[in-house]
């Protein structure tokens, strides 16, 4: 968090010098003292946080390349004369934490032709623009990398 504030506030600066640094760093600094007494973070959690980044930025990119696909399909199925058949599919994730689970169901929604539209207790409901879609989200890739940040892998 410390470096995400920092970087936050040269950014918002717009330009970096010496002094901006140290400020910087004094203000990041101060901001995680007060979150980690008053907002229940830690160090703890900022070394996990940081130990994650990487994994969570390679998985970003995954999730660029599956938006990226997943748009030309939708573009195919709404410009070709095939029926679409919309369904609803509920299914339970294998994804212990809340913050995996959201960061699924986030995923699905940002992924066209899908929408999350109720994540409660681990069970997910999606809409899917088509029924092929549909057994497809149980398992898929998207859920086990998710998985495999969870466990530390």
């Amino acid at each position: 968090m410390f470096i995400l504030l920092w970087l936050f506030f040269v950014l918002l600066n717009g330009r970096l010098t010496l002094e901006i640094a140290l400020f910087g760093a004094a203000v990041a600094g101060l901001a995680l003292l007060f979150a980690c007494r008053y907002a229940g973070w830690s160090l703890k959690r900022e070394k996990d946080f940081l130990r994650l980044l990487p994994r969570l930025l390679i998985y970003g990119l995954y999730l660029l390349k599956e938006i990226a696909k997943a748009n030309l399909t939708t573009l195919r199925r709404v410009y070709s004369r095939h029926e679409v058949e919309p369904a609803i599919v509920t299914f339970r994730t294998p994804l212990a934490h809340e913050w995996t689970q959201v960061l699924l169901a986030n995923s699905i929604t940002l992924t066209p032709g899908t929408i999350t539209l109720l994540l409660k207790e681990g069970e997910l409901t999606v809409h899917c623009l088509d029924k092929i879609d549909a057994g497809s989200l149980e398992g898929s890739d998207m859920e086990v990398r998710i998985a495999k940040m969870e466990g530390g892998k």
